[in-house]
């Protein structure tokens, strides 16, 4: 289970990625890789700023996160993260830009 201050600052980087606030997102998901959360937790944030990165048509700061995130959610099971990091990372890599809609 997540502690309150974990939980607080990725449902933090959910709801800012969900408003599309990419920047933000990047502000303050990058120094919250520096503390010593669990592999799951860290996932999550690998993801966010992986998928903020594809937003701001970023694909090689994209790919250093999602692949990590990835195989963490494949090591978890959790197959509905595992692709979503997958699929971020294909338009990272086939489709830059086309995260502007």
């Amino acid at each position: 289970m997540l502690s309150r201050h974990v939980n607080d600052e990725l449902l933090e980087l959910e709801a800012l990625t969900a408003a599309r606030d990419f920047g933000a997102v990047l502000k303050i998901g990058a120094p919250l890789l520096t503390q010593p959360w669990s592999a799951e937790e860290m996932a999550l944030v690998r993801f966010y700023l992986g998928q903020a990165h594809c937003r701001l048509v970023e694909p090689r700061e994209a790919l250093a996160w999602l692949p990590m995130a990835r195989q963490q959610f494949e090591l978890q099971k959790d197959e509905r993260l595992a692709v979503e990091a997958l699929d971020w990372g294909r338009h990272a890599i086939v489709e830059p830009g086309d995260f502007l809609l």
